[in-house]
């Protein structure tokens, strides 16, 4: 078939619409696969970048996790150290707070004690006294009553006394009478007994007249006695240790007119 220059015409601008829409095709489709292999790479970096963020942050994670609980359990313990230390400070405080409430209180106690123990010192002191009086005292009284008990017997024995002294006067200074030296030798015996239990006899012959030891039963001039004095003795006066059992009963002489 022989071609005219129309139909060839026609056919070159067909296969020239054709290479173009080919073209076209290509061209988008280039750019249908670059956008879906940049979407590609997109993602890929995405999942890339995210994947690695991820692990990266599960490293730094763990890593900062693992610095992080270090730092934390240092911070911890420094902070129980100083915590510890504030307690103890406090308790320390605390103490001696309490140790100076304890020693004031024991000052007290301590301040108590001795005023009580002064009070208790003073009262035995006054009751050893009281017992000392009343022991002196006692002992007083028990000898007075033994006194007064020797005294009454020894008062009734004078009226023996002085039967022996009436009987001597009586008898006479005759020599050699037997009973009479014998009656002597009672006598002396008797007396010596008496003093040695505490009698006396109270001084009367030739001393001044004494109210105290004496008894005055009347006067007579003498010539040999001064006045005041005494002159003659009716009845022997006693003492019984330091007191009068039976004063003297005496004559008093006077002045000569």
């Amino acid at each position: 078939m022989e071609l005219t220059g129309d139909d060839t015409g026609r056919n070159l601008r067909a296969d020239c619409d054709d290479a173009a829409s080919g073209a076209d095709n290509r061209q988008e489709h280039g750019a249908t696969d670059g956008r879906h292999v940049a979407a590609g790479e997109g993602h890929g970096g995405e999942n890339g970048a995210s994947s690695g963020g991820r692990h990266g942050d599960d490293r730094d994670g763990a890593s900062g996790g693992g610095h992080g609980d270090d730092r934390d359990g240092a911070a911890g313990a420094d902070s129980g150290r100083k915590r510890s230390k504030k307690k103890k400070g406090r308790d320390l405080a605390e103490l001696l707070s309490r140790k100076n409430e304890l020693l004031q209180e024991l000052e007290n106690r301590l301040a108590e004690a001795e005023q009580l123990n002064a009070k208790l010192e003073d009262r035995l002191l006054r009751l050893a006294a009281e017992f000392e009086n009343f022991r002196k005292r006692t002992r007083r009284e028990w000898e007075l009553h033994e006194k007064m008990a020797s005294a009454g017997l020894i008062r009734g024995l004078l009226v023996v006394l002085d039967d022996f002294d009436r009987a001597f006067a009586a008898s006479g200074a005759a020599e050699g009478d037997h009973f009479k030296d014998g009656m002597m030798l009672i006598y002396a015996s008797f007396i010596d007994v008496l003093k040695r239990s505490g009698l006396s006899e109270i001084e009367a012959r030739g001393a001044t007249f004494d109210p105290q030891y004496h008894e005055a039963v009347g006067e007579m001039e003498s010539a040999e006695v001064e006045a005041g004095r005494i002159a003659d003795v009716v009845q022997k006066g006693y003492m019984f240790h330091d007191q009068v059992l039976r004063p003297a009963r005496v004559i008093v002489a006077r002045g000569t007119p």
